[in-house]
């Protein structure tokens, strides 16, 4: 609240898009997303490449479930920096909302290209690969996580249901016993 009052009053002396994607932030973080949302539009009005507000805006319609909306800015921030392991997480996350999983799992191996090992992606690209029923590719992918982030509980339980659906019951129990002592 302090510091959507601060932005407020410096935007009164001043017209600044940053200012304004700021203060959207400071918004969406309160979770008034509509004021956010506004100030995000108003941004990009006046500058339809301002990346974070491309980033940001598109992150709320995700969470709002309007993937395509999502794309749509995440598509066009891609073009301005293809090289943001970030926006490449994002975008592939989208595509699995969307049933597009083969192309999200391009994007999460550019991310990792990108940012080798980060755990977050790594995730990411199992689901990907657990939800298409590529058990193999899920497995390997979360056998790498672990080994570099061996307390991640959702890794564990992510691995523990892969098992399940291959019917390797005690197996799966382990990493379900792992998770739980995670907990």
């Amino acid at each position: 609240p302090q510091a959507i009052h601060a932005f407020e009053k410096a935007l009164r002396f001043g017209e600044n898009d940053d200012l304004r994607a700021r203060l959207a932030y400071c918004y969406v973080q309160v979770n008034q997303l509509k004021k956010g949302i506004r100030f995000y539009r108003q941004v990009l009005k006046h500058d339809p490449a301002h990346y974070d507000s491309l980033c940001n805006l598109a992150a709320i319609y995700q969470n709002m479930d309007k993937s395509l909306e999502a794309l749509k800015l995440q598509e066009f921030a891609y073009n301005q920096c293809q090289t943001d392991p970030i926006l490449l997480n994002n975008m592939a996350y989208t595509l699995v909302h969307l049933g597009r999983s083969r192309k999200a799992a391009e994007y999460y191996q550019e991310a990792l290209t990108l940012a080798k090992g980060n755990p977050l992606i790594l995730y990411n690209l199992a689901v990907c690969h657990v939800q298409k029923g590529n058990w193999e590719k899920g497995m390997e992918t979360l056998e790498e996580l672990l080994k570099i982030a061996p307390d991640h509980t959702e890794g564990w339980i992510l691995l523990g249901n892969t098992y399940e659906n291959l019917s390797e019951y005690q197996v799966a129990i382990d990493c379900f016993n792992r998770a739980l002592k995670l907990a």
